[in-house]
C-alpha cells in the first residue's frame, strides 16, 4: 500500500502523518526535498506552544474578548526536540542540494511555521535544556527560522520579528553545524543504516 504524498500531507497541514510516511521514505530515498518537508513538519509541531505563547502575551481584561487556544490532539511539550530534529533536516536538505528552495505550492505553509517559531520562541528557555546539544533549544529554533525564511528566498530582517543580533546568533549556529558532518540529530541513524 502506498502512501499520498509528503509534499500533499504538509500543504494540508497533516504533519504527523507526513513524519511517519517521511521517515520510512527517508530510509530508502534520502532526498533534498524530503529533508525539507521533514523540516518544516517537525517545526510544526510548536503551534500549541506558539498559541498559548500568542494567547499569554494578549493584554485584555475585556471577557467577551477571549482567545481560543487550540491545544486539543497530540502536542509537545516546552522542550521538544522536533524543532532541533527539523533545523537539521533543513541543514541536510541544503547539503545534498544547496540550490534546493521550497516550493511555491508550501509556502503559506512555511509562513505559518514561521510565525509559530517566532511566538514559540517567546517563552521562558530557563529550564528547557538539551543536555545532548551543545547550544541551546532557542538558538536551534532562531536558526530553523532563519532557514525556512532563507529556503523559500525570503529575507528574515524583512519578514521576521527578529532582531539582527539574534539573526545573527542563528546564522553562526547554521555555520557551525554545517561544517560538521553529521550532526546531533536522530535522523541520522535512519539514513546511516
Amino acid at each position: 500500500m502506498s502512501h499520498p504524498p509528503i509534499e500533499k500531507l504538509v500543504e494540508n497541514k497533516r504533519f504527523v502523518e507526513a513524519l511517519y510516511f517521511g521517515a520510512i521514505d527517508l530510509a530508502s530515498s534520502p532526498t533534498s526535498e524530503l529533508h525539507l518537508y521533514l523540516g518544516i513538519a517537525c517545526c510544526a509541531t510548536v503551534k500549541p506552544i506558539a498559541e498559548i505563547e500568542r494567547y499569554l502575551s494578549l493584554e485584555t481584561t475585556d471577557q467577551d474578548n477571549q482567545f481560543a487556544v487550540n491545544i486539543h490532539g497530540l502536542g509537545v511539550t516546552r522542550d521538544t526536540l522536533l524543532v532541533n530534529e527539523g533545523l537539521h533536516h533543513f541543514l541536510q536538505a541544503k547539503q545534498l542540494n544547496p540550490q534546493v528552495m521550497f516550493p511555491d505550492s508550501i509556502k503559506p505553509i512555511t509562513t505559518l511555521v514561521i510565525q509559530d517559531l517566532q511566538d514559540y520562541l517567546r517563552q521562558e528557555f530557563h529550564g528547557f535544556f538539551a543536555s545532548q546539544l551543545d547550544y541551546t533549544l532557542l538558538k536551534a529554533a532562531l536558526a530553523a527560522v532563519v532557514l525556512i525564511c532563507d529556503l523559500q528566498g525570503d529575507d528574515p530582517e524583512k519578514i521576521t520579528k527578529l532582531s539582527t543580533t539574534r539573526i545573527e546568533t542563528a546564522r553562526e549556529l547554521i555555520a557551525k553545524l554545517s561544517s560538521i558532518p553529521r550532526n546531533t540529530a536522530a535522523f541520522y541513524e535512519i539514513i546511516s543504516t
